[in-house]
């Protein structure tokens, strides 16, 4: 299946915006932006693909405008109100039966793959640019729906934690947050999307209860170096940092920062360091079949008998042997 522009993203038919799109090709951002805020209300296609699931034909304008166009839309919410779609342009013919069908199962997986959760309590968000929910997969939903509280504090401290530690977020770097939920520390993943133009962004976030002995839950700081240094150590425990290395991160004499980065998280910038190297492993052990002595590098330690030793030491089993319970 070959295209010449090609869009593929989740719509909220109540208020539409560009942020939740995923991947664009082919589709300069500015006019993707200002298209994206009329798709449902002037875009015929789409119109007929929200009715049917898919739609066929050669458009005259808007952002795929002189292209054969193939769009299919499929609920992505258990309201209705959100849907997944995929638009499909090539200028030189129009797209035959098989080529609409390969369309809509790509659709399909996208969505399959979101949806389906396969570690136990874990949960995937879309977040908007105002921090706002797009997207959860159905579990999740069902939840947020029922403890939206729950939902209003995720949406209020986690935008508010990661100013705190960072200045910017990369696209597609992943960062570490584990804050406290109504009294259950929640391990968050989150990575920022969107498409260069639009003006706006997503943040991806993925969300796992944790485990005891596992990194505590630390929100907003009273320090903002002790911050940015929880923020260092969450993105670089797979080098080992040393603790002059995370003191000079923040501009602090180590001395300083040890006392400081203690008080105020309640561990060591050492007992931090290791307990994040040990909760990605054991999520490592628990979700992935990644042979053991992969993960101790992976998880930042220097050899497969020092992780082994470690692993045992603190909690009180082997890897292997957590991996098979």
């Amino acid at each position: 299946m070959t295209w010449d522009a090609l869009v593929l993203g989740v719509l909220d038919v109540r208020v539409v915006k560009p942020d939740a799109m995923l991947v664009a090709d082919g589709v300069d951002g500015v006019a993707l932006a200002q298209w994206s805020e009329k798709a449902v209300s002037s875009d015929e296609l789409f119109k007929e693909a929200k009715k049917k699931g898919e739609a066929a034909g050669k458009v005259s304008g808007g952002l795929l405008g002189g292209m054969h166009v193939s769009v299919h839309m499929m609920p992505a919410s258990l309201d209705g109100n959100v849907y997944w779609y995929l638009a499909c342009g090539r200028k030189d013919r129009q797209y035959d039966p098989a080529e609409t069908q390969v369309a809509g199962l790509l659709l399909q997986l996208m969505k399959v793959e979101f949806a389906h959760i396969a570690e136990g309590e874990m949960g995937r968000l879309l977040l908007d640019g105002d921090n706002k929910l797009l997207l959860a997969d159905p579990r999740s939903e069902v939840k947020y729906r029922q403890r939206p509280e729950l939902l209003d504090q995720l949406c209020q401290m986690l935008p508010a934690v990661i100013r705190q530690r960072w200045s910017s977020i990369d696209d597609d770097q992943i960062h570490d947050v584990v804050l406290d939920m109504e009294g259950v520390a929640t391990w968050m993943r989150i990575r920022k999307g969107g498409i260069d133009g639009t003006g706006r962004s997503h943040l991806y976030v993925e969300t796992r209860p944790v485990e005891e002995g596992d990194v505590p839950a630390v929100g907003l700081l009273e320090d903002e170096r002790i911050a940015q240094a929880v923020a260092f150590l969450s993105d670089r425990y797979a080098d080992s940092p040393s603790l002059s290395d995370v003191a000079e991160s923040v501009y602090t004499s180590p001395f300083h920062f040890h006392r400081l980065f203690s008080r105020q998280v309640g561990l060591s910038p050492k007992h931090y360091l290791l307990r994040m190297q040990l909760q990605v492993a054991k999520w490592m052990l628990r979700a992935t079949r990644v042979p053991v002595g992969e993960v101790a590098t992976a998880a930042g330690f220097s050899s497969h008998g020092h992780f082994t030793a470690t692993f045992h030491r603190l909690v009180g089993v082997s890897p292997t042997n957590y991996r098979s319970q």
